[in-house]
């Protein structure tokens, strides 16, 4: 048994003090600091000026007659990316009441299953695997970044506003998260998430490949290769099956809230390939684009399989394990190879194991 492993079976560090005053910068781990972008060069450096915003926001016209969504192009070309149309046909308007209803569930549930005592039935092995859940919320607060990028550089209002609502989507699950472990550190005895940050940067642990993955997502500097990386690599390849982790074993644990929460994240990340395909698809009417969408899925499929792969001291770590890991990463292998295949830019066997 590793040390990351071992940890997962003791109790639960005493309850400390609250974290207070401003958050400090997580330091990147896997990315030099000259390829690093933080938010501060998204909203300062590139993001529309105020005038630009009130001028051309509802047309897509800068006041020169620019368009406003050809400010940034990608490496990928095509004639009219405002051929894009997202498949649920949502707007702007339908998706946030969409995401207001999810964390309108989420936040209901949760609290009536706290409310009601349920956490008195909690099996205590399952208290340390919820701090990595805790942690989770730093890779969700860097995919809201790499989206805060995507919807302003992107090459069409459809695209774009795809963009903005994954920006609300990973806003809510980041903050769902934060809730969560001020929830669980109110309701279970001597359980706290003030160790969420050095589980985040635990070099080898579990969410190390992820950690890795996102990093890399914070330096893409073309809009399409984020899309691809995040809704179309990550997604099937290490973002689910993490999720399934949680919501599988936290009901053989007598868990009900967090299978409650991380399964509405699984519908917003089906959401998410299920643009992105289509995507993909209007970018492949353009032949030269063929090569450069397979070399950054072949890139990204290879991170993912880290981030997949770190995942497996987890399984086993638990009290109660159900799922078996080897089985759990050929699903996920399976998941990633029907997208990729469907698409043709890619096939199953580049991340064969």
């Amino acid at each position: 048994m590793t040390e990351t492993t071992r940890g997962l079976h003791q109790p639960p560090p005493p309850q400390a003090r609250r974290r207070s005053g401003r958050p400090k910068p997580i330091p990147f781990t896997y990315i030099p600091p000259e390829d690093q972008k933080e938010y501060y060069e998204l909203s300062l450096n590139g993001a529309p000026t105020e005038a630009e915003a009130m001028l051309g926001g509802l047309t897509g016209y800068y006041d020169t007659g620019g368009y406003i969504f050809g400010r940034y192009p990608s490496s990928l070309t095509h004639p009219n990316w405002r051929r894009f149309r997202d498949p649920d046909r949502y707007v702007f308007r339908t998706y946030n009441a969409y995401l207001a209803e999810q964390a309108a569930i989420v936040t209901h549930g949760t609290e009536t299953l706290l409310s009601t005592g349920y956490l008195d039935c909690l099996d205590p092995g399952w208290h340390r695997a919820l701090q990595y859940l805790a942690a989770f919320r730093y890779h969700e607060a860097g995919a809201l970044k790499l989206w805060q990028f995507v919807q302003y550089a992107a090459g069409s209002e459809p695209i774009s506003y795809c963009g903005v609502e994954e920006c609300g989507s990973r806003l809510i699950s980041t903050h769902t998260l934060n809730r969560y472990a001020l929830d669980l550190a109110g309701a279970i005895p001597g359980w706290n998430d003030d160790n969420a940050l050095e589980l985040w940067l635990e070099d080898g642990g579990p969410l190390a490949g992820a950690r890795e993955y996102v990093e890399h997502e914070l330096t893409v500097r073309d809009w399409a290769e984020g899309i691809i990386a995040d809704a179309v690599v990550a997604a099937p390849l290490y973002y689910e099956p993490l999720l399934r982790f949680f919501a599988i074993n936290g009901a053989a644990h007598g868990d009900a809230s967090t299978p409650t929460i991380v399964s509405s994240f699984t519908a917003l990340a089906e959401r998410r390939t299920r643009w992105a395909k289509d995507f993909v698809r209007l970018a492949l009417e353009v032949e030269e684009n063929r090569p450069l969408i397979e070399g950054w899925v072949a890139e990204g499929s290879a991170r993912a399989v880290t981030a997949l792969e770190a995942l497996a001291p987890l399984y086993g770590a638990v009290t109660r394990p159900v799922l078996d890991p080897g089985a759990e990463a050929e699903r996920a292998r399976a998941a990633y190879g029907a997208v990729v295949e469907g698409l043709g830019i890619g096939s199953r066997s580049e991340v064969a194991s």
